[in-house]
């Protein structure tokens, strides 16, 4: 059986301290949530010196002469990566690394039997400031970083490698770290592949105890940059990639100029589900501009669904935030809703991470995740709102145009979403007294749908408002 291990966030907290790679993605739950991810991703280096420590494990002490990795697919905390020596020579390995079905990370690494040993700072990293680059910034951008490790932190994250290979030469991979995550590209980086050279310190220029780098070129069109770096005893080159903001949807004040009727939808209740960010926050915006008394829901954003409350109410709307889970509904809804607020209108936007799925493969613990939020939480959505109103109401179910394409890194997605319509015809027909709208909505621009290339979307704007022009004529008393 090949190796395999869940990497959880205690593993990234530690990794993080060693490394002084402390970018929110890895680390910080609710700021990773508003990236492309979903939630927090494992440091290519920690997956890269895991790989490396499985493939030396029956390896007297040696030291590395090259070391390779390519980052194909990111793998999220908590996910299962399986380890696979495909080439084992006694001077050349080849680790392939597996998650999800499909391969996450390419390891090559040559052995020496010289004596390549480099200068480092035996003390932590220590906290850092994360840096922001702009584009503009990156091209020629350049500097020094200082090598520096905790010998007894890396000896128990590490074992193996710490005993296997010289002590510098793990230092110089880690800083390679710090330096795409907090220094550049920084913030927003995503690190996609490494090729470093190992020799003697007296065949480099590199200065002791430091890592010297420079931007040698920046790809606009895929927001790409190579980064040469050098040090005494190595020299290579980094891979990576800036990747998108979060999205911020319109503010209030913005959507009055592309609203044109401010009672379009007066007379609702309108409880929005998962409305604190992404579409969900654009719906109870256009919501509370058009006249409807909203309620936001959010699970762990509480800052961001108040912030969102704030904008509504600052902007002469009506707006309250409370947290609720799709899962397991709190007892007492209606006393978060507010004394005898019950919805006329419940619109559904929970959703996990979107696009994490292997292309041209399907997996069923992929999809039970999927039908879990798009099956299972708007079933219980409907549950919770039965129980406390007997009164009729409308649920707005937003389904995907990915239902009817085939698109093959998206099937999982696209048969939850099928299966959820599926129970709304189920609901409807059950229940006499309620409404249940389905629009399978085009790929909008959102957390969900952020990508390192742009694409070409539709105006979310001018969509949500054509998916919720039904509701414009229903006055409700």
């Amino acid at each position: 059986m090949p190796a395999s291990r869940r990497f959880r966030i205690e593993d990234q907290n530690c990794f993080a301290l060693l490394s002084g790679d402390s970018n929110p993605v890895h680390i910080d739950a609710l700021k990773a949530r508003r990236s492309q991810f979903g939630r927090p991703i494992v440091h290519g280096m920690h997956l890269l010196l895991w790989a490396i420590e499985e493939g030396l494990a029956n390896t007297p002490q040696t030291a590395l002469a090259k070391v390779s990795g390519v980052f194909r697919n990111p793998v999220r905390v908590d996910e299962e990566v399986f380890f696979r020596l495909v080439q084992d020579h006694d001077q050349y390995k080849k680790i392939v690394l597996e998650c999800n079905g499909a391969e996450c990370a390419t390891v090559h690494f040559e052995l020496s039997a010289n004596e390549m040993d480099m200068a480092f700072i035996d003390q932590s990293p220590g906290v850092q400031d994360c840096h922001e680059r702009s584009e503009p910034s990156l091209e020629n951008a350049q500097g020094s970083i200082p090598l520096e490790m905790d010998t007894s932190d890396v000896r128990e994250l590490f074992p193996v490698l710490a005993q296997k290979v010289p002590l510098g030469q793990i230092s110089l991979i880690l800083a390679t770290t710090r330096l795409v995550g907090m220094e550049c590209p920084g913030l927003h980086s995503i690190y996609s592949g490494l090729t470093v050279n190992f020799s003697p310190s007296s065949c480099t220029e590199g200065s002791p105890g430091r890592l010297d780098w420079k931007v040698v070129n920046y790809d606009d069109r895929f927001r790409r940059l190579s980064i040469d770096i050098v040090a005494d005893g190595a020299t290579g080159v980094i891979q990576a990639m800036l990747r998108p903001s979060p999205s911020k949807q319109k503010t209030c004040a913005e959507l009055k100029t592309l609203i044109p009727n401010a009672e379009m939808f007066a007379g609702q209740r309108a409880l929005v589900i998962g409305g604190s960010r992404g579409l969900g926050e654009l719906c109870a915006k256009i919501l509370a501009v058009g006249g409807a008394d909203v309620r936001v829901t959010y699970h762990r954003g509480k800052e961001d669904a108040e912030a969102v409350v704030a904008d509504i109410n600052n902007g002469g709307g009506q707006a309250l935030s409370l947290a609720y889970d799709m899962f397991d509904p709190p007892d007492d809804l209606q006393n978060c809703l507010g004394d005898g607020w019950a919805p006329t209108h419940v619109y559904y936007f929970a959703t996990p991470p979107i696009f994490v799925a292997a292309r041209g493969k399907f997996s069923s613990d992929l999809f039970a995740r999927f039908s879990r939020y798009y099956v299972e939480g708007f079933y219980t959505c409907w549950q919770s709102i039965r129980r406390i109103t007997t009164e009729k109401f409308t649920m707005f179910y937003p389904s995907s145009v990915a239902v009817e394409t085939a698109y093959q890194n998206m099937g999982e997605y696209a048969a939850a979403k099928a299966a959820g319509e599926n129970l709304c015809n189920y609901l409807c027909a059950c229940d006499k007294k309620l409404t249940v709208k389905v629009v399978r909505l085009p790929r909008l621009p959102s957390d969900q749908t952020l990508s390192v290339v742009e694409v070409a979307t539709p105006d979310p704007v001018e969509t949500l408002l054509g998916a919720l022009g039904e509701f414009r004529s229903e006055q409700v008393a």
